[in-house]
């Protein structure tokens, strides 16, 4: 029995460095090519972004007192539709959620909400500052400026779970704008040229993609932000913040040569499109599997000795029993 203990307390010390081990890998190293560039409104300070597949167009949620505003834009850099808010709040991240369209305020605690036509149907408060908004199919997904991403129920706007966004063991800070693309979180990184391919189970960060060979497309210098993806058409849009212009992207590993426009952070290079996955988050289910299959090897190992025992323990008793029967 003590042994079998033993051995289980080694399989999980070695089981706890590999996870620890994984846990802590740096980010890959991305960059990207321009495969197209488009007019962008440079009054728009682009605090959120999202392709409307319905529609062929963007959305686009801009921010500054007095100048904050949802917007229906085509990729002419015309814009199709606004409705703009109120002198007090401050835009921040959108997100369509089924028929309604979540607009996030930046200190103002409160999430506007409307439908399609941009009629305001409702809000919620939201008790952090508002950064970037996008969602997975069941939970909005939220940054608020910190290393955290939240995951909010879109009909109580209860937060179901946090994520800590780290590269290694350093964290990253200041999450801006987020879009969810083919279960990643990519996430803009205020003041910075990198955006944040997120593993939203574990919080690790699968890559960082480079964009300084975008430039600085205003007079202001203000930074990149804004992030929609096209799944149909599986095209990826960036732009910044009062930028003129807004740029169609791919993007691939340093070193790598160009690849189709989505390509896995833990995945070779391959002569054929592979959807993005989250690499750490199958790497741990497989480290689930072993250590399941490491406690049952072990529960068998000392269930044979066990049975093994049983097995000498009543052959002894039945010698024992002819031994009295012969006295």
């Amino acid at each position: 029995m003590r042994i079998g203990f033993n051995v289980f307390v080694i399989f999980v010390c070695v089981i706890a460095q590999i996870i620890a081990k994984k846990r802590n890998e740096k980010a890959q190293r991305w960059t990207l090519e321009i495969v197209n560039t488009f007019k962008h409104d440079s009054n728009a300070f682009t605090q959120g972004l999202y392709w409307e597949e319905e529609e062929g167009v963007l959305y686009e949620g801009t921010g500054l007192e007095g100048r904050s505003s949802l917007r229906k834009v085509d990729l002419n850099g015309t814009v199709i539709k606004r409705h703009n808010l109120t002198y007090r709040h401050f835009g921040e991240g959108i997100a369509r959620f089924k028929d309604k369209i979540f607009q996030l305020t930046w200190r103002n605690h409160i999430v506007l909400v409307y439908d399609r036509e941009f009629n305001y149907i409702t809000e919620y408060h939201w008790p952090k500052e508002g950064w970037g908004l996008t969602h997975d199919g069941t939970n909005l997904i939220i940054s608020d400026g910190s290393e955290f991403i939240y995951f909010v129920d879109p009909n109580t706007f209860d937060i179901v779970r946090a994520i800590n966004v780290r590269d290694g063991e350093r964290s990253i800070k200041n999450l801006n704008e987020l879009e969810y693309i083919d279960g990643e979180i990519w996430s803009n990184i205020w003041y910075s040229t990198e955006i944040a391919k997120i593993d939203p189970t574990t919080g690790k960060v699968n890559a960082l993609i480079d964009c300084k060979d975008l430039g600085v497309h205003n007079k202001g210098g203000d930074v990149l932000n804004g992030i929609a993806y096209d799944q149909k058409g599986k095209r990826i849009f960036v732009t910044g913040k009062l930028w003129e212009k807004l740029f169609e992207i791919k993007v691939f590993p340093v070193g790598q040569t160009q690849p189709s426009p989505l390509q896995s952070s833990s995945s070779s290079p391959a002569s054929t499109p592979t959807p993005v996955t989250s690499s750490s988050g199958s790497s741990t289910a497989i480290i689930i599997l072993f250590v399941i299959g490491g406690v049952l090897l072990i529960l068998l190992f000392m269930w044979k000795k066990r049975k093994t025992r049983v097995i000498v323990d009543v052959a002894t008793l039945l010698k024992n029993l002819d031994r009295s029967r012969s006295s």
